[in-house]
């Protein structure tokens, strides 16, 4: 408990995936659920103050979720 991977698993599980770096604008990131595109503004949101994005739907367990993530510099 308290570990950051434990905090992330508890962000995840709810919904809420941190960013490695701040997005410009909505469109710079891409969100896919079990490899279909999910509709920004719709299927999940930017929150720009807690740099993350968050997911309309809750998540299963099974669930896998990619972030296509575009900015100024290379973000691995």
């Amino acid at each position: 408990m308290g570990s950051a991977d434990y905090t992330n698993r508890n962000l995840i599980s709810s919904g809420i995936v941190v960013l490695r770096k701040p997005v410009i604008e909505t469109q710079y990131a891409w969100v896919m659920k079990n490899g279909n595109f999910l509709t920004p503004n719709i299927d999940y949101i930017v929150n720009y103050r807690y740099n993350a994005v968050e997911l309309k739907d809750m998540l299963l367990e099974n669930d896998r979720i990619d972030i296509l993530q575009f900015g100024t510099a290379p973000v691995n």
